[in-house]
């Protein structure tokens, strides 16, 4: 593994383009470390491929977009065709299984990697998919069979995917082909020539062995082992940090795609496919906005905050693409430690108001300075906080908070209904299993309730300071939360075990459902009974709030 030195981490770099390890040449990609070569659709885009993705090899990533019928409410969005390179390696796809002894007990950890094609859909594919067509076929001298999917009942976008796996010695590769429904014939052509150009080639480029192998890097105490990681000195952990800090962001720039740029900044790690202008902005941005975090959330714990990578790419749908198959629904995700944003051509260049990077930058602050508070924060907080990170603006230099449009009329709504919610109810379960999202009025109310516990947390942050109750208040509510979250996650991983029955594997099913309703109930309930605010109390500090509310 490559020693960063740590003098560097703290430098701006000039950016730069790296020449990618794949080659492209007059539209024809190949790759010499999993083996194929294929001739991509005209003027289409490569899209980079997270760096701890196991299985997704290549992401192709039509540059047009193509008009969609509307038939709900959320459907009727243009759609990109995209092309993936699956690998189902022999290695990677084995069962391993781990034991662990603690005191009397074993504990059995098991891998759960991908069978093959078939699994991986049932796994990934959006609800309402069925395999249509299978076919066993001899394509580019090796077995090849084919599949035809389509993902229909209750999609927003209707789809179809031509699937074509290829039989090799170490494996299969899978070049799945996504196109929407509404333009399947228009594109379908184009498609199977992409697929009948795909060819396994020898394997010329030496892999080395991967350096990072959990989602954490190299070294994973910190999330597998939280007893013994935090028996090691405050040092020893910031070392280790460090050590995986450097290690990721010199994987993460390796062979990056033309057309990407890459600038290390303070704090960050900037890969950007937008213009100058912007990711310039960006640069700026982001660190003015980690100095804000460092002062409000440093004292939440005393792990380190390691350096991070934000990814901006050129536009929505490539940044849906590279966080594809992720399970990234948002700009963050804690497998992949990236913030990933996009530049919106539709804010020109002015870049004042970047809520996705803010939220994004914020999870990953909190992920680090605590693994646990980041999954088991109560509802009405995440929201608050999550909502208040958003609206935050870069002007003059400066960084503020001020409310979303969008925010303002929701609160209106609820002043002119009279319906604004008591201080207690706010800071209660309802949105950790209660709140209904069914049906136009219920996403309403649940649109209502989010912006009043947005505002309650400017409230909070705001003029509730006066108050002794709101002093620190959000930094002490995090750190209850931590000490709680790690007695209830102990108990949780010690509980673990492999079910001997159906009727035990059923239970076991219906309690991962609930389990994070459960025990974020079980937190507020705590935390409340460790406030021991008084009536009075809650009555004085929800009239204050109100008043706030009405401005």
């Amino acid at each position: 593994m490559m020693k960063v030195v740590q003098a560097i981490l703290w430098l701006c770099a000039v950016a730069s383009l790296v020449v990618p390890a794949s080659a492209q040449k007059k539209g024809i990609h190949e790759d010499t470390r999993k083996g194929f070569r294929m001739k991509l659709p005209e003027k289409w885009n490569t899209v980079p491929v997270q760096i701890d993705e196991k299985w997704i090899v290549a992401k192709f990533q039509s540059n047009r977009t193509y008009e969609t019928k509307q038939t709900t409410v959320y459907s009727g969005a243009p759609h990109r065709p995209v092309i993936l390179v699956i690998e189902f390696d022999n290695e990677a796809r084995k069962l391993r299984v781990e034991e662990e002894q603690r005191g009397d007990t074993t504990y059995v950890n098991k891998n759960t990697p991908f069978r093959d094609y078939k699994d991986y859909v049932k796994r990934n594919a959006e609800a309402g998919y069925y395999i249509d067509k299978e076919e066993e076929s001899k394509e580019a001298g090796v077995r090849c069979v084919k599949y035809q999917v389509r993902i229909e009942k209750n999609a927003d976008t209707r789809k179809r995917f031509l699937t074509w796996v290829f039989y090799g010695e170490k494996g299969e590769l899978a070049v799945e082909c996504e196109v929407s429904e509404d333009n399947f014939e228009k594109i379908e052509p184009m498609m199977l020539a992409a697929l009948k150009s795909f060819q396994l080639i020898p394997r010329t480029t030496v892999e080395a062995t991967a350096a990072i192998t959990g989602s954490e890097g190299g070294d994973t105490m910190w999330t597998t082992d939280r007893r013994k990681w935090r028996e090691l000195s405050v040092e020893d952990r910031q070392r280790r940090r460090k050590r995986i800090e450097a290690e990721r962001l010199e994987k993460s720039q390796k062979d990056l795609l033309a057309g990407w740029t890459a600038k290390r900044t303070k704090h960050y790690l900037v890969l950007s496919h937008a213009d100058a202008k912007y990711t310039a902005r960006i640069v700026e941005a982001i660190e003015t906005y980690r100095t804000w975090l460092e002062q409000e959330f440093d004292s939440v714990s005393d792990e380190y905050v390691m350096h991070g990578v934000i990814r901006i790419c050129a536009d929505l749908s490539e940044a849906q693409l590279y966080t594809k198959a992720s399970g990234n629904e948002d700009s963050f995700n804690p497998d992949n430690r990236e913030v990933v944003t996009y530049q919106d051509k539709s804010e020109g260049n002015a870049g004042v108001s970047w809520g996705r990077l803010f939220v994004g930058m914020f999870a990953q602050y909190i992920y680090d300075k605590d693994a646990l508070l980041y999954s088991y924060m109560p509802g009405w907080s995440r929201a608050g906080l999550y909502n208040y990170v958003r609206s935050a603006k870069i002007k003059g230099g400066k960084l503020t908070f001020e409310p979303e449009d969008n925010e303002n009329n929701y609160i209106r709504e609820v002043e002119r209904a009279g319906e604004f919610a008591a201080l207690k109810e706010l800071m209660g379960p309802k949105l950790d299993g209660e709140m209904k999202t069914d049906t136009d009025t219920e996403r309403a109310q649940a649109l209502r309730w989010v912006a009043q516990t947005s505002r309650l947390m400017r409230w909070i942050l705001g003029p509730g300071t006066k108050f002794p109750e709101m002093k620190d208040f959000v930094v002490d509510y995090m750190k209850r939360i931590i000490v709680i979250a790690e007695e209830l996650d102990e108990t949780q991983r010690n509980t673990r075990a492999d079910a001997n029955s159906e009727e035990e594997e059923l239970k076991r099913t219906q309690d991962r459902k609930t389990y994070w309703t459960r025990v974020r109930t079980e937190i507020l309930t705590r935390i409340d009974a460790d406030k021991k605010w008084s009536e009075e109390t809650w009555s004085t500090l929800q009239k204050a709030f109100h008043e706030f509310l009405k401005k």
